[in-house]
């Protein structure tokens, strides 16, 4: 996610108007200004070893480079990889095959309502600096061995998929018009009935921030329905946005504070509520003097506590309770011992301190993350490798 710059995408669950609408009716976001606080602190970037993990590492072949994981069971998986290929495991990450039932698209995320049914997101071949053609939704009915397209979206590139627990699908994006990145049309697709037919609302959001640079369009990467928010929404410049209401009005919850002007650019990794009520968000910032990972924690939405680690790049985070986190970090510290060493790293107090679990060897790099419990997670990484730890 570094360095996109799109425009803001709203996050909306609508029943308004068809798929394809021109006339969708447009409703404005609230972004009136909130106020936050900051409880600031910096983590030891010395880091002991620990040893309450055991980790089994197994490769997929030295050209694969995982972008995302996901486990129906503790052993049927699979793996977007950046080649845009989609990869299975019937054995808990053990051996993968490629699945050749997909056309070369852009693989962008994948859920699944029962082991045998699954949707998958994926974007027409492009780049990120091109308009793409379009989005796809693929389907499957057994486990993942074979996919068929299962809704076309032209014009439009979406970019998370999200399965309630009553199986009804969300999609959320952008509509590619002419003219300004400015005019781009933020869109919703909805189903209740699997996927075969949908309903659409667009609104039209103008959240530019202005930089050095001009304008910066903001962009929704992220959305989880919380226990109390409703519906709430992460976008990549911080802000947290909710509706109550099934997304026919949002308004803005709070910003995620700044890590620092002169960090550079911030990259926000991903968001998620603890049993609390809490919402976390990581990710990790880049600048001329090396490296930081960020975890931020709000209980109020009015203050939070952030915790910074120099010298790290955290890859992808996940919280295994209240206070315990796992992190994929790679190392831009000024030594060239240092420099580029990835790490899998566990803090059990938010980020205020890190033990290493595992340092990757030679070329590893470690990237996502899935959690099967708090004491079993699946690690990907780059050059094929794939790691699973269990606390002993």
């Amino acid at each position: 996610m570094y360095g996109i710059e799109l425009i803001l995408v709203l996050m909306v669950v609508a029943f308004g108007t068809s798929c394809g609408n021109p006339g969708a009716q447009t409703e404005p976001m609230s972004t009136e200004p909130v106020q936050f606080s900051v409880v600031e602190s910096k983590a030891d970037s010395v880091f002991l070893p620990n040893k309450d993990w055991k980790s089994r590492s197994y490769n997929m072949g030295s050209r694969v480079e995982v972008k995302s994981l996901y486990f129906v069971d503790e052993l049927i998986g699979f793996a977007i990889a950046e080649n845009s290929k989609l990869y299975r495991t019937a054995d808990a990450g053990k051996s993968w095959t490629a699945v050749e039932s997909l056309p070369s698209f852009s693989l962008v995320d994948l859920q699944f309502v029962t082991q045998d049914e699954g949707y998958m997101l994926s974007l027409s071949p492009a780049t990120f600096n091109e308009a793409p053609l379009g989005s796809v939704i693929h389907k499957t009915i057994d486990g993942g061995n074979s996919w068929k397209i299962h809704g076309s979206f032209p014009s439009v590139s979406l970019y998370k998929l999200e399965v309630d627990v009553d199986g009804s699908l969300v999609v959320v994006g952008r509509r590619n018009v002419a003219g300004p990145q400015t005019d781009t049309q933020n869109v919703v697709f909805y189903s209740r009935d699997r996927g075969l037919s949908w309903v659409e609302k667009t609104t039209n959001v103008n959240t530019i921030e202005v930089s050095e640079r001009g304008q910066v369009a903001d962009f929704m990467t992220d959305v989880l329905h919380s226990r109390t928010h409703g519906i709430v929404a992460l976008s990549i410049k911080g802000r947290l946005y909710s509706s109550l209401d099934n997304g026919d009005s949002w308004k803005l919850l709070t910003k995620v504070p700044e890590v620092a002007d002169d960090f550079g650019v911030r990259s926000l990794l991903n968001f998620g509520e603890l049993s609390d009520g809490s919402i976390w968000v990581a990710g990790g910032a880049a600048a001329i003097e090396g490296t930081f990972g960020v975890v931020a924690v709000t209980k109020d939405l009015k203050v939070w506590d952030r915790t910074t680690l120099a010298g790290n790049d955290l890859k992808d985070v996940a919280f295994l309770s209240e206070n315990e986190i796992i992190a994929c970090a790679s190392s831009g510290a000024a030594s060239r011992q240092e420099r580029g060493k990835d790490r899998i790293l566990y803090s059990s107090n938010r980020g205020k301190s890190w033990s290493t679990v595992l340092v990757g060897g030679g070329s590893a790099a470690y990237t996502s993350i899935f959690m099967f419990s708090a004491s079993k997670l699946m690690i990907g990484g780059k050059n094929g490798e794939v790691v699973m730890l269990d606390r002993q």
